[in-house]
């Protein structure tokens, strides 16, 4: 829905109405998709017939959907809350600030060490580097809500925002946030001046710093990693590429020169 609603800012006039108005429909999609599939999920998991076709799915969701929808606005508002909460990562680092440092002290850098430690020791070359603690156990220490964990295959963020408040403590906390930023803007305006190829460069610039900068709720090890992971691999490839393709350019444009005519001496004028 966010990639459409871009679309349609950039291919249409912001000024007319009807643009408006498909953003507003989109909107109003978006929502109310994410309100049906919060209501449904567990319904739908429950009951999930791996052999079942696809037409049946639809059918078995068009009507769990209406059976659920039919009791009322309660079930809207009940369901708008749960979804909120589903997305809303702010909760379990706010709670920290009741628990750090008044019942547990700062980490003093710990988990920002820990997660540089665990990108520059890559498991291929360390087989034996411990597993990832779930971010569930942060929430478990920090956060004082015993969260479902690894062992119901389950996961609750806790943030890199969050993590840094244990770090470091306000207003501490906001320099590795500054430093990560900045070292993104710096990966940005590299990649911005290396690709010289307009559509090769925007997709991967959109990719890049999009899938990095846009999860609030990811840990330091999963941004930085990631980030590094997707700037080498895919904005390795891209420079390799641009740097192909423009030798390909080069080499057509000198196979389209044409030879220069020599002009024709003339005869040779006779002294006197």
């Amino acid at each position: 829905m966010v990639i459409v609603a871009l679309a349609v800012l950039g291919a249409t006039d912001r000024r007319q109405a009807k643009t408006w108005i498909t953003l507003g429909v989109l909107g109003l999609l978006a929502i109310s998709s994410g309100l049906i599939w919060t209501a449904i999920k567990p319904l739908i998991r429950k009951n999930y017939v791996a052999t079942a076709t696809s037409g049946q799915r639809l059918t078995a969701v068009v009507a769990v959907t209406g059976t659920t929808f039919a009791k009322g606005a309660v079930v809207w508002k009940y369901e708008g809350d749960s979804m909120v909460s589903r997305i809303w990562a702010v909760y379990f680092p706010a709670l920290a600030l009741q628990r750090v440092p008044s019942i547990l002290p700062y980490e003093n850098g710990a988990i920002l060490k820990g997660a540089i430690a665990n990108i520059v020791t890559p498991r291929l070359f360390f087989p034996n580097k411990p597993i990832l603690p779930s971010q569930s156990d942060e929430v478990r220490k920090y956060a004082g809500v015993w969260v479902s964990g690894r062992e119901n295959n389950t996961s609750y963020a806790f943030g890199y925002a969050g993590e840094a408040y244990v770090d470091f403590g306000v207003p501490l906390m906001f320099l590795p946030v500054l430093a990560f930023g900045l070292a993104m803007g710096v990966a940005y305006r590299f990649l911005q001046r290396s690709i010289r190829h307009v559509e090769l460069r925007t997709g991967v610039i959109i990719v890049t710093f999009w899938s990095t900068l846009s999860v609030y709720e990811a840990s330091w090890v999963m941004m930085i990693g990631l980030s590094l992971t997707i700037l080498t691999v895919l904005g390795g490839s891209a420079i390799l590429i641009d740097r192909m393709l423009l030798s390909v350019d080069r080499s057509h444009s000198k196979s389209k020169r044409t030879p220069p005519v020599k002009a024709w001496p003339g005869p040779e004028r006779q002294p006197g």
